[in-house]
């Protein structure tokens, strides 16, 4: 950029400026989040922060494990080699939690101890790991889309260092398989945008893709929709009619090899050929119903309709489940009631889910409180979250209109992961799959916004 010269006056000299030290500073700056953007060492001291940061969180009172369907299955995964007793001991095979998501928990179970400390520790270090490498991977994904090193440096500092949802980090992912599920949308965005620049792609990168989309699928159902939808833009874009036949018929069978096993398991154990996750009906009936149309506390309309009708520490509920022959008759029981509900109930639904789709992106405080009890710094991130949501969203958008057509690839993430949510009930623990992605796609929007952006950088070559 041109600067103008400044003229000497009594207490200067040639060669210098007065505030000349905050000036030299900013160059500091950049550098130093260019290297944590792109540096090949700085993934080490990143990790090693952020693991000290949410082990301290951990050891600060928190090492308890979350009492969950999850945790249950993963117990289970380690003491008999069975994905089972979801609910309670002895509630039998169950699809609830799908295949995948209980093996990392239960594999650190069988190692140290079911709900040991080193097993706390254990699981909120790997999480940190989790945190970390996802962050990397997008800062790489972004850097296709153009987005400068020092931006994508600021959101990577964000995500590790200045957690916003430390108490996910820490406690939730330990169990839960949603990080794991923002890592493996990570590595296929960046994937994805690297071969859209590519002269060609052939069938070893479309075995890759699937693979990895096979994992997503058996990983979380709800991401596997955008994770098929993403691999649909990137045939649209780069294939040919044949290669996109190729393609299709690729995916379709690595999907087939890795999801049947579990399929003829749920037949032979359930009953049913569950080909992910048995839940959906139960949890559509526990977020759209009538109670929650216009709820004056939608927090505790929630946990109340929990309380109803989840087996899950629920003796009535589960007696209930029993009585209806299992888990996936049972969940295929709410599931029909709640849509004979919202058939007679058209516009009440609507403006259920409507509220549903603000709360996946600016989630109240009450969905805060759900993950952990409020702290001073609650109040700071509500207000943060909700900003990177709403720059996030302009930011996708305002790429679109100038036709950067390789954001094409954030639509599926960002407008179509939260339509599941949208029938059952959002929770800052689903969202988390697209919140380091949103914290770029603000980031990206901000510095575009400020001159600092690609375009902005264009203007000073």
């Amino acid at each position: 950029m041109l600067a103008l010269p400044l003229r000497n006056g009594p207490h200067s000299r040639p060669g210098h400026r007065p505030g000349g030290e905050k000036v030299a500073e900013a160059p500091k700056v950049r550098r130093l989040l260019s290297w944590i953007a792109d540096g090949r060492t700085a993934a080490v001291p990143l990790f090693v922060l952020a693991a000290i940061e949410r082990v301290a969180w951990t050891l600060d009172g928190h090492l308890a494990m979350l009492d969950t369907e999850l945790r249950n299955a993963a117990i289970s995964w380690a003491q008999t080699g069975w994905i089972a007793d979801a609910f309670r001991p002895g509630s039998g095979p169950t699809a609830h939690v799908g295949a995948v998501p209980p093996v990392i928990p239960g594999l650190v179970f069988r190692l140290f101890g079911v709900d040991s400390p080193a097993t706390a520790v254990v699981l909120t270090v790997f999480s940190a790991l989790v945190v970390v490498a996802t962050s990397l991977v997008l800062s790489r994904a972004f850097a296709k889309l153009g987005t400068p090193a020092p931006v994508r440096g600021a959101a990577v500092v964000l995500i590790c260092l200045l957690p916003l949802h430390y108490e996910l980090e820490s406690r939730s992912l330990r169990i839960y398989e949603n990080g794991d599920a923002a890592l493996a949308l990570a590595l296929l965005l960046l994937a994805v945008v690297r071969l859209d620049q590519r002269r060609t792609i052939g069938i070893a990168d479309s075995i890759g893709l699937s693979a990895l989309t096979a994992f997503i699928v058996a990983l979380s159902p709800s991401l596997s929709i955008c994770a098929i939808a993403i691999l649909g833009i990137l045939a649209w874009r780069r294939l040919d009619w044949a290669s996109r036949s190729r393609a299709a018929a690729i995916l379709s069978a690595v999907l087939i090899l890795t999801s049947l096993p579990w399929a003829l398991r749920n037949e032979t154990r359930l009953g049913e050929m569950v080909w992910t996750r048995g839940n959906f009906g139960l949890e559509f009936a526990l977020g759209t119903h009538r109670g929650a149309v216009a709820p004056a506390d939608p927090g505790a309309v929630y946990l109340t309709r929990l309380s109803q009708i989840h087996p899950h520490g629920n003796d009535v509920a589960y007696r209930a489940m029993q009585a209806a022959g299992g888990e996936l008759p049972y969940s295929h029981r709410l599931g029909a009631e709640t849509m004979r509900w919202v058939l007679g109930h058209p516009v009440p639904s609507l403006t259920i889910w409507l509220r549903h789709w603000r709360e996946f992106f600016f989630p109240p405080p009450w969905m805060w409180f759900h993950t952990a009890p409020p702290d001073a710094t609650m109040p700071i991130r509500l207000v943060v979250v909700d900003l990177i949501a709403a720059f996030a969203l302009v930011g996708l958008f305002a790429a679109l209109s100038r036709r950067q057509w390789l954001f094409l690839y954030l639509i599926p993430p960002v407008l179509l992961l939260p339509l599941p949510y949208l029938l059952t009930q959002p929770l800052v623990r689903y969202r988390y799959v697209i919140a380091s992605l949103l914290i770029f796609l603000a980031a990206d929007a901000l510095a575009r916004l400020t001159g600092r952006g690609q375009s902005g950088l264009r203007r000073t070559l």
